[in-house]
């Protein structure tokens, strides 16, 4: 399943944090309609019977939004998304109401729910008699829908380069 498919629906399932996301990305979100609620409302029934874990998880963070924030690592969307995505990748009828729901939504949202580009540079514009490091660590969310990642870049040495322990994962 594409990322932004179910970071998407993740946001769609916690419906309160969408003004949220909406107020910190500068957007207002477009109103949906009814049929789109509905989907909604099927796709939590059909994720409640086939994972009330799950579900628990989100309707938390639905009915606590701070909850995000406060505790990013159980309720944050790069969590709640990797939940959606387990589930729909284990239940296909799920993941059929997501891109069907999906289909129906992203062509309504803002340019920035739609994509989320993750940028990342490590080891940029040095100059020096040589460098020595390790456990380079480059990690793009899953959520991400574009990524650039680059090591070394313009880097300008006398001596040599070592390094070891370098990855990048997007």
């Amino acid at each position: 399943m594409e990322p932004l498919t179910a970071a998407a629906l993740a946001t769609l399932l916690v419906t309160k944090m969408i003004e949220k996301l909406g107020e910190s990305l500068g957007e207002k979100i477009p109103e949906l309609g009814s049929h789109v609620w509905e989907q909604v409302a099927k796709l939590k029934d059909v994720m409640k019977a086939k994972s009330p874990e799950t579900m628990a998880v989100l309707t938390a963070a639905e009915s606590a939004p701070g909850l995000v924030d406060a505790q990013p690592d159980v309720f944050g969307l790069p969590v709640l998304t990797q939940k959606v995505e387990t589930l729909a990748t284990a239940e296909p009828d799920v993941a059929e109401l997501i891109e069907a729901l999906d289909a129906d939504v992203r062509p309504q949202l803002p340019t920035a729910f739609q994509e989320k580009l993750v940028q990342q540079v490590l080891l940029k514009g040095i100059k020096g008699k040589s460098i020595k490091a390790t456990d380079l660590n480059q990690t793009a969310a899953a959520s991400a829908t574009k990524v650039s990642q680059e090591m070394l870049v313009d880097v300008d040495v006398e001596g040599g380069i070592d390094v070891s322990s370098a990855s990048q994962t997007a």
